[in-house]
């Protein structure tokens, strides 16, 4: 039998057990739809010449690794997301006038160093820093190599402190700017 066609019907045959068992990981139903479906994608297009001996196994495996990105994936999301807040939330509980304004221009700063990057480098930063995507995972979509992934990356990171050392204002001891 073709390795594909192995494959496709131990994945139809395990599907049911296969949600449940992502179902589990997660706690979501819905995301462990789009779990299934990826592992789906990725068993797909592995190109496998030779026949698999488990695969249950190996498609279970593939399952487990989509799993992982995607909690990785989420964890630096909601990592980003959280500073994001932070920073919000500390211009918006504060009484003081001054401290809003320096948030404020921090916010901005930060925006203005990402718009100012170049189009690929924005959308690599962008991509990595906002929704978590791993490298392998920006180059797969971008059809750049991991490699050109991580120079665009360290470009924008330099690019960003460089531009924020230069438009921002020396702060003194007491949060002022001198």
């Amino acid at each position: 039998m073709e390795p594909t066609n192995q494959l496709t019907e131990e994945f139809i045959s395990s599907r049911p057990t296969l949600v449940g068992y992502v179902t589990g990981i997660l706690k979501s139903a819905k995301d462990a739809e789009d779990i299934v479906q990826e592992t789906y994608i990725r068993m797909a297009r592995s190109g496998r010449k030779e026949p698999v001996l488990y695969p249950q196994a190996y498609i279970f495996r593939i399952a487990r690794n989509v799993t992982l990105d995607y909690l990785r994936r989420k964890k630096r999301k909601n990592a980003a997301l959280s500073l994001i807040s932070t920073v919000l939330s500390r211009s918006t509980e504060t009484s003081n006038p001054e401290e809003l304004l320096i948030a404020d221009e921090q916010i901005r700063l930060l925006q203005a160093a990402i718009l100012n990057l170049p189009k690929r480098c924005q959308q690599v930063y962008t991509l990595r820093k906002v929704y978590g995507l791993s490298h392998r995972e920006i180059a797969e979509q971008l059809g750049i190599s991991v490699r050109t992934v991580e120079n665009h990356i360290a470009s924008a990171t330099m690019r960003c402190r460089q531009y924020l050392a230069e438009h921002s204002e020396p702060i003194d001891n007491d949060g002022l700017a001198k």
